[in-house]
């Protein structure tokens, strides 16, 4: 007599449902740490993109161009605008994508000015320069942006996440000696 044995019975699909759930399991914090890096490096990206906007339209009208936290902080979104006013661009909060613990940082200032010459100014002074690094922080990933006195970024991924936290970098980003 013949059997058909087509299809599964009961145990064999318990036991590879029990395996796929398994490894669904063990995979989600991996992913969720993956998705939140990612979510860090587009902001990174964003704020790098937002400051050579500004740096270009400070060039190319030769006046100061200032980037301005919305509200004071960059979480809330920032604006771009020239020294009389006029609004160039605007971009969105960031709540609604990252946790409570994130922030964005710059010496506890609320702006970047760029002079008609490219390089980083102080907003009340044109004469007094401004450098330092950004820091794009939320949960355990960070980015940081480090500003030269010519206005020119570079990214900093440190490979410590303690490293992004320390608020008492040099201004190339680079934490103090003890």
């Amino acid at each position: 007599m013949l059997v058909n044995t087509r299809g599964f019975n009961l145990t064999e699909l318990i036991l590879t449902l029990f395996i796929i759930a398994t490894l669904v399991t063990l995979a989600i914090p991996g992913l969720r740490s993956l998705i939140n890096e990612i979510r860090v490096t587009i902001i990174a990206h964003e704020v790098e993109n937002a400051l050579l906007l500004t740096r270009s339209e400070a060039i190319q009208r030769n006046q100061p161009v200032t980037m301005e936290a919305i509200a004071g902080n960059w979480i809330n979104g920032w604006t771009i605008q020239t020294h009389d006013g006029l609004l160039i661009r605007s971009h969105d909060s960031y709540r609604r994508q990252l946790s409570s613990l994130c922030s964005i940082t710059f010496k506890h200032l609320p702006y970047f000015t760029y002079g008609g010459n490219g390089r980083l100014r102080s907003k009340n002074s044109p004469q007094q320069s401004q450098n330092g690094t950004i820091f794009i922080t939320s949960d355990n990933s960070q980015r940081q942006l480090i500003l030269n006195l010519f206005g020119r970024i570079r990214h900093y991924h440190p490979a410590n996440p303690a490293d992004c936290l320390n608020r008492d970098a040099d201004s190339h980003g680079y934490a103090a000696k003890p």
